[in-house]
């Protein structure tokens, strides 16, 4: 019997975490902070959330640091706000319950990605805090 249980437990976290995904990267000169202040992405990280209904709405903020200034939003395949020029990114399907497609694509494993471009405004920038930034750029792309 509590065998059983685990392995029921386990099957109903597989399928609570499957879903869709948005990934974040934030190289330098700012962060990315969420509504919801419970998705966000600090400079020099990549990070990850899951996307599991048809119910999700996050408004994403590019917020730049000190010397630095948002530019705009990353553009490239299953990139969210491509080329946008608005510090604030809304990703909802709020309203999309019962359409075939994006019930499909919520149930995917399927990547889409929010990646801010900020751009250094002082005379002597910092140094990139990572110093892998262009090659770990180049592998998200």
């Amino acid at each position: 019997m509590k065998g059983t249980l685990v392995k029921i437990l386990i099957l109903v976290a597989t399928v609570l975490m499957a879903g869709c995904r948005i990934g974040a990267a934030v190289f330098e000169g700012g962060d990315v902070i969420s509504a919801s202040g419970t998705r966000h992405c600090f400079e020099g990280s990549t990070c990850e959330f899951q996307v599991n209904d048809t119910n999700f709405t996050e408004s994403f903020t590019a917020q730049p640091r000190s010397g630095y200034a948002f530019s705009r939003w990353r553009a490239g395949n299953g990139f969210l706000c491509a080329n946008s020029t608005n510090p604030s990114c809304t990703v909802s399907n709020v309203g999309t319950e019962g359409n075939a497609d994006v019930e499909a694509l919520v149930a995917s494993e399927q990547m889409f990605y929010l990646m801010p471009e900020f751009t250094c405004v002082i005379e002597d920038c910092p140094l990139r805090p990572d110093p892998n930034w262009r090659a770990l750029d180049e592998a998200i792309v």
